[in-house]
């Protein structure tokens, strides 16, 4: 039942994200920050080993991103919230269908029940939510001026608590392997909230390409590590980096394409290209400058070079720099 939702945007959610894009080009805070959550439905009890739990998980998960990528993102308090909503209404809505309300495990209005019960979407935030009673319900996005948000359920709040909220989906509704913490206390629980939290920094699943990688299983965390190439757009990001783009320098989209190959044309959208404007494609291994065709101030069309792996984009105005935006690239 974990549900991956890394840039797929949900229909039920549509006037919450045509709110958050309103906002994107506003000012945000100054400073890139992920802001932890433990979310609670009104009708279920609050868990104080839950949130013990998480503050250790927590300041874990910041010492292992500190020592693959060797700089800390900056992180705000665990922050406790009660929805408003009951348990029912977040699930399945104001108007419940009776198999909604029969069968626990369906959960077709909790993204956007927990998005708003924490205050939305925020620029230049990544909002990082435990939210108990989602059961295996994890995903992740990140789109916009820096807007991401990244989620868990009770698979992780059960296991590293050990503690069960009956009313919750427990971990009696999963395989086993969701819940399951080895001897060396390696598991999906503690890694699931990691691994989406990667893709608000950014990351992509490494799929096709040799490693060991948190992005492409997490069930080893946090015994795993990030492949070169993780590392390499993760220090160029401004969650870990400060002044990691330039002001009067255009911005990439994250909503480009997430897999690209040899020979073909992308079509880029962001803010800002202008003719002169030079596409940066890079990988561990090398970087190639490429002329682009501009359609537009918001779209142009570049070729990918032979022999890039997997990496990013970036546009240059001459010492100017954009954004970064990581693409898989293969043969």
């Amino acid at each position: 039942m974990i549900v991956a939702v890394r840039r797929v945007f949900l229909l039920a959610l549509a006037a919450l994200l045509a709110a958050a894009f309103a906002t994107a080009a506003q000012a945000g805070p100054r400073d890139f920050v992920i802001k932890p959550y433990y979310l609670f439905p009104r009708d279920q009890p609050y868990h104080p080993e839950y949130e013990n739990a998480l503050q250790d998980h927590i300041r874990q998960v910041r010492q292992w991103y500190h020592d693959k990528v060797g700089r800390n993102f900056r992180l705000a308090k665990l922050k406790v919230v009660r929805s408003q909503q009951d348990y029912l209404t977040m699930r399945c809505g104001p108007f419940p269908t009776a198999d909604c309300v029969a069968d626990r495990e369906q959960l077709p209005y909790w993204l956007g029940s927990v998005l708003d019960a924490v205050g939305g979407l925020q620029p230049r935030t990544g909002k990082w939510i435990f939210a108990q009673g989602g059961g295996g319900f994890a995903g992740a996005n990140l789109f916009g001026n820096y807007l991401g948000f990244a989620m868990a359920g009770d698979w992780t709040l059960e296991p590293i608590s050990g503690v069960v909220e009956p009313e919750a989906i427990t971990c009696a509704f999963s395989d086993g392997w969701q819940c399951a913490i080895d001897a060396n206390g390696n598991g999906a629980p503690y890694g699931t909230g990691p691994h989406e939290l990667g893709h608000v920094f950014g990351l992509h699943h490494p799929d096709g390409y040799e490693g060991i990688s948190l992005m492409k299983w997490h069930g080893d965390y946090p015994s795993t590590t990030l492949m070169p190439h993780e590392v390499m757009i993760l220090r160029e990001t401004p969650w870990f980096r400060k002044h990691a783009f330039d002001p009067g320098a255009p911005f990439l989209n994250f909503e480009t394409q997430d897999v690209a190959h040899w020979g073909e044309t992308m079509w880029l959208s962001g803010v800002g290209f202008a003719v002169g404007d030079a596409v940066e494609f890079r990988d561990v291994n090398h970087s190639v400058r490429v002329e682009p065709t501009i359609l537009g101030p918001g779209f142009l069309q570049a070729t990918v070079p032979t022999g890039m792996g997997p990496g990013y984009i970036r546009i240059w105005r001459g010492d100017l720099r954009s954004n970064v935006v990581p693409v898989n690239f293969y043969p």
